[in-house]
């Protein structure tokens, strides 16, 4: 189960008072009513947006020539989004939390013109490029690891030409077309040609690199309210056939199970590519240009699932003799050892998380996999299942490879995480053929402390800024650890102008540097030089066994920060 962490609170607040709001009760609906009057910016330019849609879950409106716009809200707090075709509808700019009062002063929104990539196509035949599909792959971090994402796809009109818009910002992006097989070469496929002819898939400006850690070296660089124009040529290329075996399955559609077939390259991007069985000579049969790829095997029957891959090699000619046998998957056994006290009294979970947990056959805790070889992808874990007949557990259909092991317990913290001789805070877990791996054994205590995180703003900050009824602003702090290892970064988020401590749960015992930003922060771990920097600027506090360490931070404002940049540097060098 994917849990990514949340960008914006003005974003929960309005999926909390949709609902609110359908079931208020007739005393609730009394509340008196002020006028909330503002101006939407570009933010950019600071010109004024006009005709952008600001609207609450009560009322809506469009802004004037002058970016002006005025609502009446009842009493409390508001959720307020504003949107304006051509302007990001992402992130903080879009969604804003304002507390209504007969005081409220006049707010001030911005919006951010959205950032475009746009392709203009060429065949090396000269044909229309129409139709063909293009993937926009955006850089980022998922629990503190790289991975690309896919983030956009869309297809080449009749001109050649494809727009990809509202793309996130600031980013790097690299943009590769869907392989395409020509016209004639399918119905040559048909016929088991040896080879066909057509466009292979193609990135621009450059590759994507196969190590997730390492930048591409060539890749678009897209600022806010950017627009990036490429000029593509795709060069017509022989496809050749590859055939590609299973052994003792049985092929598509037949028999007591079935055999899926993927096509990847070495990034571990799915290329598109659409094996067919040959029945007669029982074998998977597919055209690709020349490179080096590897096939995935999933076979499938009843209950029971097998895997395999196989890498390999088209040169110039066609492949025969390919084999890959799909092995069953055995369940890793996990161990989860609980050295629980009955003396811990803080770090509780929510009543959601302790409902989990106090049930019969709970492990406590849910797992992720990061993959630590594929570039894109692979991420897989969730619940983790009794054995049968035993007090241990066990996580089922966990993929061949190496993985990042990431453990969320519901009430307490991972003291320790091992397989084997392996610390898996500090290494991938390695996941052998059929699933082998060493049982892995996770020990949890719950004499967790806890830390209450009071955020002021800094002296230079405007000081009606913080003045009581206007946007509420949200920090997110940070607990880096002060000991080598750093697998996670425990994190909170609170409005600033309700003057309440932050508080962050369910942390070990240790001695931890506090840092509270206006904006999320992606955090890489694997990147020492961005953990100092954001390090540098915070305070230090040490939390004991069961107690509660207090401290007080100032507010650094994102746009004078750069741990992003230094992350970007440090993963090139």
């Amino acid at each position: 189960m994917l849990s990514l962490p949340l960008r914006t609170l003005a974003v929960a607040i309005c999926a909390t008072l949709m609902p609110m709001a359908r079931a208020q009760s007739p005393a609730a609906e009394t509340k008196p009513v002020y006028s909330v009057q503002g101006v939407v910016l570009n933010s950019l330019t600071h010109q004024p947006i006009p005709r952008a849609l600001v609207e609450s879950n009560s009322a809506a409106t469009l802004t004037d020539s002058e970016g002006h716009f005025e609502l009446s809200l009842p009493e409390g707090i508001a959720a307020i989004s504003v949107r304006r075709p051509g302007y990001n509808v992402r992130g903080q700019d879009s969604n804003h939390a304002v507390n209504v009062t007969a005081s409220t002063p006049d707010l001030t929104f911005t919006l951010t013109p959205e950032a475009a990539i746009t392709g203009h196509v060429t065949l090396s035949t000269g044909e229309p490029a129409s139709g063909i599909t293009f993937m926009a792959y955006l850089r980022t971090l998922f629990e503190g690891h790289e991975r690309w994402i896919t983030a956009n796809s869309v297809a080449t009109d009749s001109e050649g030409t494809f727009r990809m818009s509202n793309l996130e910002t600031p980013g790097l992006w690299v943009v590769c077309s869907a392989p395409q097989e020509d016209r004639d070469g399918i119905r040559a496929a048909r016929s088991h040609a040896p080879a066909i002819v057509g466009y292979p898939s193609t990135c621009f400006p450059g590759p994507i690199p196969v190590s997730a850690e390492r930048a591409p070296a060539n890749a678009l660089t897209l600022a806010p309210g950017e627009q990036a124009d490429l000029d593509i040529a795709l060069t017509r290329q022989p496809f050749y056939r590859v055939a590609i075996a299973a052994p003792s399955e049985t092929g598509t559609g037949t028999g007591t199970g079935t055999v899926d077939f993927e096509i990847h390259d070495l990034t571990g991007r799915i290329l598109g590519f659409s094996p067919e069985w040959n029945f007669q000579k029982g074998q998977a049969e597919v055209y690709l240009p020349s490179g080096q790829y590897y096939a995935v095997a999933n076979f499938a029957a009843g209950e029971s699932f097998r895997y395999g891959r196989v890498d390999f090699r088209v040169g110039a000619k066609p492949l025969t003799g390919i084999i890959v046998t799909p092995l069953p998957l055995h369940p890793i056994p996990v161990e989860i050892h609980k050295d629980f006290t009955a003396t811990a009294q803080s770090g509780e979970r929510s009543e959601f998380m302790k409902a989990f947990a106090s049930q019969a056959n709970s492990p406590g805790l849910n797992l992720t996999f990061i993959s630590a070889e594929a570039t894109i992808g692979v991420v897989s874990g969730g619940a983790l299942n009794r054995r049968p007949g035993s007090s241990s557990f066990q996580l089922s259909n966990v993929l061949p490879g190496r993985y990042w092991v990431r453990a969320y317990p519901y009430e307490g913290y991972v003291a320790s995480i091992t397989s084997g001789a392996t610390d898996l805070t500090r290494q991938p877990l390695e996941v052998g053929p059929a699933n082998s791996a060493l049982p892995v054994e996770i020990t949890l205590r719950n004499d967790s402390g806890q830390i209450a995180c009071t955020v002021v703003r800094p002296q230079s900050d405007d000081p009606a800024s913080g003045a009581n009824g206007g946007e509420m602003n949200v920090s997110w702090v940070y607990a880096i650890p002060t000991s080598q290892t750093v697998s996670q970064i425990p994190q909170g988020q609170g409005i600033l102008q309700k003057q309440e401590p932050i508080t962050i749960p369910n942390l070990a015992p240790g001695t931890y540097r506090i840092v509270a930003f206006d904006q999320y922060q992606q955090i890489d771990l694997n990147n020492p030089q961005q953990l100092a920097e954001i390090a540098s600027r915070g305070q230090t506090v040490t939390v004991t066994p069961s107690g509660t360490a207090s401290v007080q931070v100032e507010l650094i404002h994102a746009s004078s920060a750069s741990p992003n940049e230094d992350a970007e540097s440090g993963a090139q060098d």
